[in-house]
């Protein structure tokens, strides 16, 4: 591929600050060293162990029903503000508030759990800051799974990119080594696939659980989905700015 070639635009942004819950849409993110501001800054651990809990785990499924979101918006600059979590019945909590611990425990159906964090310098990720994906990837596994079209929210991405009419297949796994760039600040670091894992078969709010999926990707792509990321150049992005590569 040319040098410094149009690959798309960003078609979504999103944060996960706590990991295994539900994330946030953004319309801007500031994209620190340690990936989006304020992502995977907290986690969900079991006290008597230390131990992070994962909604890959059986006694921790009910992560994945829970939404957390901070309270000041993206593109307002500074911190990302306060967090709350909102639990599969609508109820809501602030982190910090009176017996937040018990509460979510009790929601979770696990006999206790902490929230671990802020940890805005040692975020819990998996391999790297930033997980990418584009939609010609998602619209090839799709066709691969019999299906009309799959949720982004089952792969967990912070980037989509929405290739042009011309990309077919699993684009951006020709990306790594490459660097891109996202508007006219950031520039990531396309470091390796992404190994997929049972998290994208799991049900969660509004999407059924679909087996399908997993064993697609492992047939199909070697069981690597998207690409991770390293930041080496920060700044914000925007829904809509075009992403080229370098």
């Amino acid at each position: 591929m040319n040098r410094d070639a149009a690959a798309g635009v960003v078609a979504s942004l999103w944060r996960y600050p706590v990991k295994s819950m539900q994330g946030e849409p953004l319309e801007e993110a500031r994209f620190e060293a340690t990936g989006i501001s304020g992502d995977r800054a907290y986690a969900v651990i079991e006290p008597a162990s230390g131990r992070v809990a994962s909604a890959k785990s059986e006694r921790w499924a009910k992560l994945l029903e829970c939404r957390a979101r901070y309270t000041v918006p993206s593109g307002e600059g500074g911190p990302p503000g306060d967090l709350e979590i909102e639990l599969a019945g609508g109820e809501r909590l602030r982190a910090g508030a009176a017996e937040f611990d018990a509460r979510l425990s009790r929601a979770l159906g696990v006999g206790a759990a902490a929230l671990d964090g802020p940890r805005p310098a040692d975020p819990q990720f998996d391999a790297a800051p930033v997980h990418l994906i584009t939609s010609a990837s998602l619209e090839r596994l799709a066709a691969i799974c019999g299906l009309p079209a799959l949720d982004e929210r089952r792969f967990r991405p912070n980037v989509v990119v929405a290739t042009f009419a011309a990309a077919h297949g699993f684009v951006e796994q020709d990306w790594i080594g490459r660097t891109i760039a996202l508007g006219e600040e950031v520039r990531l670091r396309i470091e390796s696939a992404c190994e997929r894992c049972a998290m994208t078969l799991l049900a969660q709010p509004g999407l059924a659980r679909e087996p399908r999926i997993f064993e697609s990707v492992r047939r199909a792509a070697g069981g690597c989905l998207g690409v991770y990321a390293s930041v080496v150049a920060r700044g914000r992005v925007r829904c809509g700015d075009r992403v080229r590569l370098l």
